[in-house]
């Protein structure tokens, strides 16, 4: 596999060790996401626990979440990917937390607007003091906790919305819990043109019931 197809490429470019998760700082995340392209199937399922409870832990996301996404894509994209659907399991989970298809039609411009009450500096201020545990000490920064936390569902769910090529591939694929998690992110990322035509031509292939 060359370079410019690798699907880890740029992967120690994300200064990890300065972003955050649920646990501290992110540098433990470089190796579970190499971990994903293990050959030993309990190596990628450990992985793919740790990061699913360190970047969208119990649907919350962080400031390292959205970093996640664009690695988790290319290697669901990659065919030598083991687990390809639990990784886009993995994907949803971050980009989208813990909403349900009942919150379809979804609006992000209004599901996020809190966002707009803090900045990148603020919200990596929150993180450190959660990570340190004294959040609670420090009320001018305790009081912006909430915005952060939307801040960072909102840069994993944009960090989401950047792969509606692949999705619309996915819908293709032979696996059909991964063509279905495809669908799914379709319906929430508002599918654009080429997307639209994917599912158009996906429902066209599919077999005329009796």
């Amino acid at each position: 596999m060359t370079a410019s197809t690798d699907p880890l490429a740029g992967l120690d470019r994300v200064p990890w060790g300065s972003l955050h998760h649920a646990y501290g700082p992110a540098d433990d995340v470089p190796g579970q996401v190499r971990a994903l392209r293990s050959t030993h199937a309990p190596t990628r399922r450990r992985a793919l626990s740790e990061l699913a409870g360190a970047v969208c832990h119990q649907g919350t996301r962080w400031e390292a979440s959205r970093h996640v996404v664009p690695f988790l894509a290319a290697l669901a994209d990659d065919p030598a990917t083991g687990d390809r659907a639990a990784v886009v399991g993995l994907l949803r989970a971050v980009a989208l937390g813990g909403r349900r298809d009942d919150a379809l039609p979804f609006d992000p411009r209004r599901a996020f607007a809190a966002a707009d009450g803090v900045t990148a500096d603020q919200a990596a201020l929150v993180a450190r003091h959660l990570a340190a545990g004294d959040l609670c000490e420090h009320d001018g920064v305790a009081g912006l906790a909430d915005d952060a936390a939307v801040r960072w569902a909102a840069d994993a769910f944009q960090a989401g919305a950047r792969h509606t090529d692949r999705y619309v591939r996915w819908l293709a694929e032979p696996d059909p819990q991964l063509a279905g998690y495809a669908a799914e992110l379709l319906a929430w990322f508002g599918p654009d043109e080429a997307a639209l035509a994917g599912l158009v031509a996906s429902g066209s292939s599919s077999p005329t019931p009796c």
